[in-house]
């Protein structure tokens, strides 16, 4: 795996993807809401590497090394777990700024720059880790299967997180029992539950992910 990931960071990755880590900045924009912050490495990331992999005849040349499909595919879905795992920790300190420095801090000069939506930490990381195993999985199976296409997996990647996202932040803002529960101090139970829940369907799905693009792959083939 070892040697896997060093090419994949070597030959497969686009200098432009660490671009996406920038965008944890815009958590400390004032009446920016959150939850959109979590959106951007659907935007970004796949296409740069999709894009990248298929320029550079990524596949052809690893078939010359001893590697299964499903090591190949793999490969390709640790590298994205890694950019989004490192993403959603870059982006935790800028919250915890947001949340307990800045805007929601009476004592704070700006403190009436608030955000709309809702704003528990524990309640977005939750929804980000559902959202990002549901796109993952979908995204990269899909895009196995019309191999080595990928514009039609890049649109869902975009346009699926973005209705995922809106759905979850619409379910939790005009539900007047989900809002306040996932949203206040007094829901702390129900959103550590929540971010459990998603943790596990995350590392779970990275899994069901690697299995179904490698099938697709091999039918592809």
């Amino acid at each position: 795996m070892k040697n896997i990931l060093k090419k994949e960071f070597m030959l497969g990755i686009h200098p432009s993807c660490y671009i996406t880590f920038a965008f944890i900045l815009c958590a400390l924009i004032p009446n920016f809401p959150m939850i959109v912050v979590f959106f951007y490495p659907f935007c970004i990331l796949p296409q740069l590497m999709m894009g990248k992999n298929q320029e550079n005849n990524d596949f052809e040349y690893s078939t010359l090394l001893p590697l299964s499909l499903k090591d190949y595919v793999k490969g390709k879905v640790v590298v994205l777990a890694l950019f989004e795992l490192t993403y959603l920790l870059l982006l935790l300190p800028m919250l915890l700024l947001r949340n307990y420095v800045l805007f929601n801090n009476p004592s704070s000069p700006v403190y009436y720059l608030n955000s709309p939506g809702f704003h528990s930490i524990i309640t977005l990381y939750g929804i980000a880790f559902i959202v990002y195993s549901f796109v993952n999985l979908i995204m990269i199976a899909y895009y196995f299967a019309k191999f080595p296409k990928y514009i039609l997996p890049l649109l869902f990647s975009i346009f699926g997180s973005f209705l995922l996202f809106t759905l979850f932040g619409l379910v939790m803002s005009y539900f007047p029992v989900i809002g306040p529960l996932f949203d206040q101090k007094e829901g702390i139970i129900a959103q550590l539950i929540l971010l459990f829940v998603g943790i596990a369907f995350y590392f779970g799905s990275l899994f069901l992910t690697t299995n179904l693009g490698a099938r697709n792959l091999k039918k592809k083939l």
